[in-house]
């Protein structure tokens, strides 16, 4: 083990010298370029050539071996490879179909190559360029054209699309957010900065992706004229308390959220009780369960911003 101390040169640069037998060692020159990566500790790693294993470069996949390729592409786009290349024996139209399918959902994927027995694909994504919490918004906004949709003139096909959109918003964060698990440049560029915040952040993401999909589901089971305005209440207050809740993540807020109160909870539940049918009454009760789960995260989240002294260098 070496010790160095830290200098402060020209009023502007902090410098810590190298240890001459680890420059011998790797035959290294004056001027000569090295590569430095911040680990999950924050400990620092200096190499004198680029790490291979965190470039995550390119990855080959046999489909002959996997039942469900969706499953396994969708994995190592999570993972952060740039290329994914699959081979088979024969690759057939049924997987052709599914692998074209799956990128519909994989945001900056692009088949360059296509053959009879190979297919590789590109992730031309710009890491560095995408925010969580801004995302999450995203979805939150795609999720209020939906309800509005459907406390307006029901349109089916743009409820789907609205669905497809979230889906696809979904992968991409999970992807980021598994990514910032491992590599910390990603973790500060997502604007989370807090390895510890990363657990609420998925929950928050799986839950309004889940939201969507009731939304979908509900749209199939709308009563009558007559029998509307319970749930629209419902479905208003919803909307009102997803929206306060993701906003309060773009905001440089430093107090606590302050989540659905007892009061309020009970009022809620009082219009779910007005509604008759068990379908309808099931999925409303599940989105309430949903957004009162974002909105614990949230308030763990916030606590993590009166306290940004402690934590928000992790």
């Amino acid at each position: 083990m070496h010790k160095r101390k830290i200098q402060f040169v020209g009023g502007t640069t902090y410098t810590v010298s190298l240890p001459k037998d680890w420059i011998v060692k790797n035959n290294l020159k004056e001027k000569e370029l090295l590569y430095i990566y911040e680990n999950n500790d924050r400990s620092l790693l200096i190499s004198p050539k680029v790490n291979k294993e965190r470039m995550n470069e390119k990855i080959v996949v046999d489909a002959d071996k996997y039942s469900n390729i969706a499953d396994i592409l969708f994995t190592i786009y999570y993972m952060g490879f740039e290329e994914i290349e699959i081979k088979s024996n024969m690759l057939s139209k049924k997987i052709k179909k599914q692998i074209r399918k799956t990128l519909v959902s994989m945001s900056g994927t692009e088949i360059v190559f296509e053959n009879e027995k190979k297919i590789r694909i590109n992730v031309l994504l710009d890491k560095s360029k995408i925010r969580i919490p801004e995302l999450l918004y995203r979805v939150v906004l795609i999720l209020e054209m939906s309800i509005s949709n459907i406390l307006g003139d029901i349109d089916k096909q743009e409820l789907d699309i609205n669905e497809r959109e979230i889906d696809r918003l979904y992968h991409l964060m999970t992807k980021m957010l598994s990514m910032s698990l491992v590599d910390t440049n990603i973790l500060h560029s997502t604007k989370i900065k807090n390895i510890i915040k990363i657990p609420y952040f998925f929950l928050i993401n799986k839950k309004l992706e889940t939201i969507g999909d009731e939304l979908v589901r509900f749209s199939r089971y709308l009563p009558d004229e007559s029998e509307t305005q319970t749930y629209r209440d419902i479905l208003i207050i919803l909307k009102e308390e997803l929206n306060r809740a993701v906003s309060y993540l773009l905001t440089d807020k430093k107090e606590l959220f302050e989540k659905i109160n007892e009061e309020e909870y009970q009022s809620i539940n009082k219009l779910m009780s007005k509604v008759d049918e068990k379908t309808r009454y099931l999925f409303l009760k599940d989105i309430m369960r949903h957004t009162i789960d974002i909105q614990e995260a949230i308030v763990k989240l916030s606590y993590y911003k009166t306290t940004n002294r402690k934590f928000d260098h992790i």
